[in-house]
């Protein structure tokens, strides 16, 4: 795609933009509207949110806009089957707040003309406008046929640049003498010895889980540690794909002799009952459980928070594990979109200026303090190195509520997938506490050199890449947990799986994707 979009963008305005995220909205934005507006928006409904009517934060925005908004509040354990069930039917709300919509959900709504374009009102989104001119290849990501018909979450914070860390619980290492690993090897043998010695120091030799999973995040665990092997050495956003290091072609990793050599890996860990052997169905409850009696030797996640009490015990790695072949990559990057529609005008939207101009607030650091941080003295304070922080009634709350617990009496942000930017110092999630921030400087440097934004595909594509995505992520999912847990042999039945996604016309579906590619490199 042409970058005719984000120069115009530019051209649109006569303001400067700046390298780094501020607010650039003018003196006298607000009110939105002088005569009193309502939109009615659907939104995705957190298990410790409030009404979002109810909540201070969009209590305190209307005042801002004149602008009030009818919430329909939608339970986030069946947010997707209601989302499609208002575009199957057509009765659509004005706007869809944490619609979490991909990039080909966006251009099937689009094509069906559901939803809106936003490309019309940017030009009047000083935030907005100068955070997709900061990035030009995002446009190119988000764009679909050169319109623009999602905001997104996204992200301009350093610690968020590296998803999953992996975390080592530090009160084992001096249980079992051991120092942090630097290589795979050491990690291997340091897992054993967690299994071996009673590393939680409990009396009993059986209990530990040397490596424990999040609620089935086998995928998880797969990004955490496949930089070790020299996969997705692009970064994760495009799924299976990164570059042969040979021929710098486009490559389907999981089909690849190192992602063979990576799962034989994955396979002792299992047999040896060094991988949790709950990893592929545990529940998120269970693992809480897990890490809170205090059995977990390690784990890959965003934060630590979720250990309770004992979330103190664990560090980040210090550097990448080095893998057998030489490698020394932590393929676990974020790209700067983590959601594409995290809102989406539907339409017969009442007033889409307003609406956008209503959204673009959050895409600079004043809408930032007010989505994340809401109210000075109730929920932050700020110390004085000028750095945010929340008080003790969030952090350490008197009642034993966490932190989301908390949060979800004032604002909306918790959970993700929101339609503003992440900022640092305005964005202090539990991914950006002192230890998980910590693990996360420790490991930019050995981030791929290059990490992708998604591709863009044509409506065309879209269509055709879905079809083939859907069979052969089912069957590489359905695959790698065989292989993983011996019931298909990496020997005898790794010839076979080649040839069924062959059969599932991998070929077809490496060509749309090399097609997206070449585009992408010309943006």
């Amino acid at each position: 795609m042409k970058r005719f979009f984000a120069l115009a963008l530019v051209l649109a305005l006569a303001f400067s933009v700046p390298a780094l995220a501020t607010s650039l909205t003018p003196e006298g934005w607000f009110p939105l509207t002088e005569e009193p507006l309502t939109l009615t928006f659907a939104a995705k409904q957190g298990g410790n949110q409030i009404d979002y009517g109810d909540m201070i934060v969009w209590q305190k925005y209307e005042e801002l806009t004149n602008v009030h908004i009818d919430w329909i509040m939608i339970p986030s354990a069946n947010f997707t089957e209601r989302e499609n069930v208002m575009f199957a039917s057509g009765d659509l709300p004005d706007g869809i707040y944490k619609a979490g919509l991909n990039m080909a959900n966006l251009t099937k709504f689009a094509t069906e003309g559901q939803i809106l374009s936003m490309s019309p009102y940017l030009s009047e989104c000083p935030n907005l406008t100068a955070f997709y001119e900061r990035h030009p290849d995002v446009v190119a990501s988000v764009s679909i046929d050169g319109e623009i018909y999602g905001v997104g979450y996204y992200n301009e914070h350093p610690a968020l640049a590296v998803g999953a860390r992996l975390f080592i619980n530090q009160e084992w290492l001096k249980n079992v003498g051991k120092e942090m690993p630097t290589t795979i090897d050491e990690y291997t043998e340091l897992l054993r010895t967690f299994k071996a010695e009673d590393a939680n120091g409990n009396g009993d030799p059986n209990d530990e889980i040397p490596l424990c999973l999040a609620d089935d995040a086998v995928g998880t665990l797969i990004t955490t540690f496949c930089g070790s092997w020299g996969l997705a050495n692009h970064g994760v956003k495009e799924t299976y794909i990164d570059l042969d290091p040979e021929t710098e072609a486009i490559r389907f990793y999981p089909a690849a002799e190192e992602y063979r050599d990576f799962l034989r890996w994955l396979n002792m860990l299992y047999t040896e009952e060094l991988l949790d052997q709950q990893c592929f169905t545990i529940a998120y409850e269970e693992f809480v459980a897990n890490g809170t009696s205090g059995l977990v030797g390690s784990f890959p996640y965003v934060n630590t928070t979720l250990m309770g009490e004992k979330h103190t015990q664990y560090a980040g790695l210090n550097e990448a594990l080095e893998g057998p072949n030489g490698d020394k990559m932590f393929a676990c990057s974020q790209s700067v979109v983590y959601t594409p529609g995290a809102f989406v005008m539907c339409d017969g939207n009442k007033d889409p200026l307003v609406t956008m101009k209503w959204l673009d607030y959050f895409y600079g650091t004043d809408g930032a303090e007010l989505l994340f941080m809401t109210e000075k003295g109730l929920l932050y304070d700020t110390d004085e190195n000028g750095r945010n922080y929340y008080v003790d009634y969030v952090a350490n709350n008197p009642d034993g509520l966490t932190m989301s617990q908390v949060i979800g009496q004032y604002s909306s942000w918790s959970g993700g997938g929101n339609p503003a930017l992440l900022i640092d110092n305005y964005f202090i999630g539990g991914e950006t506490l002192p230890i998980p921030f910590a693990a996360a400087m420790n490991l930019i440097d050995w981030l791929p050199k290059t990490v992708w934004e998604a591709f863009s595909y044509t409506t065309e594509e879209t269509e055709d890449k879905t079809v083939l995505f859907n069979d052969i992520d089912s069957y590489v999912k359905e695959m790698r947990a065989a292989f993983i847990k011996g019931t298909a042999s990496l020997d005898t039945d790794w010839d076979t799986y080649l040839g069924e996604l062959n059969k599932m016309r991998l070929p077809d579906y490496l060509k749309i994707v090399g097609d997206a590619y070449a585009r992408y490199l010309e943006n």
